[in-house]
């Protein structure tokens, strides 16, 4: 997890190197300057005009990451804390089990709507070869 410290005065006081991909340059002295992601930028400036908390998830297209920002104002200090953690392998896992889910719901549909549908036909059809029919196709979709 990366971290920064900013200061009443706009100034990076502390920062880790878990955050070296969203700056510039190595030596960061300026956050606006330096720092390349815009909607990074301005959530740093929000939280410091409002000097409020606040949470964002940002994806940064170039390097294809999502990216989670968290930022408290410690007001006995007049400073700013920010964290940043990469969360792009979780959105991934979710994704992933969200298609599962969705495929998993398709193929129970589709059997059960056959099903569903000779039943309503079996409960109406008198010739016992068709219903002996109905009845081996309702056994192969179960």
């Amino acid at each position: 997890m990366g971290i920064i410290l900013i200061d009443s005065e706009k100034r990076i006081k502390l920062k880790n190197e878990s955050i070296n991909f969203i700056y510039v340059k190595k030596d960061i002295e300026d956050y606006k300057k330096d720092i390349k992601y815009s909607d990074i930028i301005a959530f740093i400036d929000q939280l410091i005009s409002k000097k409020e908390n606040n949470i964002s998830e940002i994806y940064l297209k170039d390097i294809q990451k999502y990216i989670l920002l968290r930022g408290k104002y410690m007001k006995s200090r007049e400073e700013y804390l920010f964290t940043i953690k990469d969360i792009t392998r979780n959105k991934e896992t979710l994704e992933v089990q969200k298609n599962f889910i969705t495929n998993v719901g398709h193929e129970l549909k589709t059997p059960l709507t056959n099903i569903m549908g000779y039943l309503v036909a079996l409960k109406n059809e008198e010739d016992p070869h068709r219903r002996e029919k109905f009845i081996n196709t309702i056994e192969r979709n179960a």
